[in-house]
């Protein structure tokens, strides 16, 4: 999606406008510790003149470029390799240098969750990723949001959200509309959690996604189940209709973030409510939303 990468190009150059700000604030700090002979002549928000001696000056100024500077890069560990080897004393916490180390290492950690959730956008129609300036060099925001058809019967929400941010190379995930850990044992788990947080590491991130995201569809089908007068249940990622006898019929939610063809597919399959036993089952491919909720108003006509 080229306005999802033009918002990524954008906050890549907000991240390295404000990494070329601490530079300066580097040099501006060191400038009032430095040896005798230099001296601040003249500072302004962007701009820093320094006198050497009687007879040179030299002026640093922020301004915007297209390209990564490198020397802002040797300058930043210059300072910080001076100031945390050869100033400071050992064991006095993590230091400027340490700091620096850890958002390099967040930097690399962020573009492979990141990497993860476009493959897991382009894998599913329906959901659409944001970034969030986050203004902080060690934390990382995205969203990840599911808009429900307006053409279906009104519900108690247009969208679901789940948010992924990252802190150094710790991933949270916050989901909305998804059932919590407690009621995913319940087979009958109609209580859903305003919001539920998890904590996880970057090989199970594309699972975990795709089973909040598919949670949120099954949690927005139950409620137009309900809506329509049927009586339905859900577990975590499966929605029942009941049908005569103490018969279901099923709506399954396969998760498989490796297919080529789409990440959540679904199956539909007639229970028999006692043993809970699959009699029969049918692949019905990958959905769009809008046959999803088409599929279940035909299910609902049947059940009826």
């Amino acid at each position: 999606n080229e306005s999802i990468k033009e918002t990524h190009s954008v906050l890549r150059e907000i991240h390295q406008a404000i990494f070329e700000e601490q530079v300066f604030d580097v040099v501006n700090r060191e400038t009032f510790y430095s040896s005798s002979g230099v001296n601040v002549t003249g500072m302004r928000e962007d701009f820093l003149q320094l006198g050497i001696g009687q007879e040179a000056s030299v002026y640093l100024c922020l301004k915007f470029v297209q390209e990564p500077n490198p020397l802002c890069f040797e300058i930043y560990l210059q300072s910080i390799l001076h100031e945390n080897v050869f100033v400071r004393a050992k064991g006095r916490g993590l230091g400027l240098l340490g700091h620096f180390c850890m958002t390099i290492a967040h930097r690399v950690f962020s573009k492979k969750v990141l990497v993860n959730l476009e493959n897991l956008v382009e894998g599913v129609p329906y959901l659409h990723l944001l970034s969030h300036p986050t203004w902080h060099s060690r934390t990382s925001s995205w969203s990840l949001t599911v808009k429900v058809p307006s053409s279906t019967i009104h519900s108690s929400k247009q969208q679901f959200h789940t948010s992924v941010v990252v802190n150094d190379e710790c991933i949270s995930i916050s989901a909305e509309g998804t059932p919590s850990i407690i009621s995913t044992f319940n087979r009958n788990a109609m209580d859903t959690s305003s919001l539920n947080c998890y904590s996880c590491d970057i090989a199970d991130l594309p699972v975990i996604i795709l089973q909040q995201i598919a949670a949120q569809v099954i949690h927005w089908l139950y409620d137009q189940a309900l809506i329509v007068g049927i009586k339905a249940s859900m577990d975590f990622l499966s929605l029942y209709l009941e049908l005569g006898q103490g018969e279901k019929l099923g709506l399954l939610a396969h998760i498989d973030p490796e297919d080529v063809n789409g990440c959540i597919s679904w199956w539909l399959v007639m229970d028999d409510g006692l043993e809970h036993k699959v009699h029969s089952r049918r692949f019905l491919g990958y959905l769009s939303l809008e046959s999803l909720y088409s599929i279940l108003m035909d299910l609902v006509s049947l059940s009826s």
